[in-house]
């Protein structure tokens, strides 16, 4: 099954053929929602919805769409409000969930986000409270953004694709191999190229942000 056929906000199930590649079958993974596609790697962005392995629920994958087949479409769970913030020039909208999700009602307010490129309008995820993301900046899995949210999930968009994540208990980022302070984080990039230091100290100085928020 090529890209062309599966969409973003398709429910997935994995066939025979992706219990060699991947250990997931519709035994193990009996659903997962789709994020996104990518035509030129013929691959798919997936969160697991449900699972026989609880623990996996919220995980995300890049997989080969040719091992998943479409079982159903998910609700958006989301719609951005006529309420308007401005930060850093760009404007920001508050999300109100239109269904029930992970702990959100329908109807709850959530907090502010630039488009839906930054909270999928499926899987779990949510920003809460007055929290705001934008940019680059993506909410992913189960991740919950918030005045006193403890991790951030966020996505590489500008080289590798990879996801990261910065811890609020310790104030500390997880990239790939490296865990460490913020200042380390965009140090280390720095030395990479000028564009990745220049993209990391961008989520560097949001996550900066967030922690002068008072939680509510």
């Amino acid at each position: 099954m090529s890209t062309q056929e599966i969409k973003p906000g398709n429910i997935v199930t994995g066939t025979k053929e992706s219990d060699d590649k991947y250990g997931i079958t519709n035994t193990s993974m009996k659903q997962g929602v789709v994020l996104s596609i990518n035509n030129d790697a013929n691959a798919i962005v997936i969160e697991i919805v449900e699972h026989g392995d609880k623990s996996e629920i919220g995980n995300i994958y890049t997989v080969e769409s040719q091992y998943f087949s479409v079982i159903g479409n998910a609700e958006t769970k989301y719609k951005l409000s006529d309420e308007c913030i401005k930060v850093d020039g760009k404007k920001l909208y508050r999300a109100i969930a239109v269904i029930d999700f992970g702990k959100v009602k329908s109807g709850d307010k959530g907090g502010f986000v630039e488009s839906d490129a930054n909270l999928p309008k499926y899987g779990n995820s949510w920003v809460s409270g007055n929290a705001k993301v934008w940019g680059d900046a993506k909410v992913s899995g189960n991740a919950e953004v918030s005045g006193n949210a403890d991790y951030i999930v966020f996505k590489n968009s500008w080289s590798s694709g990879r996801w990261f994540t910065w811890t609020r208990s310790n104030n500390m980022w997880s990239v790939g191999c490296f865990y460490g302070t913020g200042d380390e984080l965009v140090a280390r990039a720095y030395k990479d190229s000028e564009k990745s230091g220049r993209n990391y100290k961008r989520y560097v100085d949001l996550v900066s942000e967030i922690l002068k928020e008072k939680p509510e």
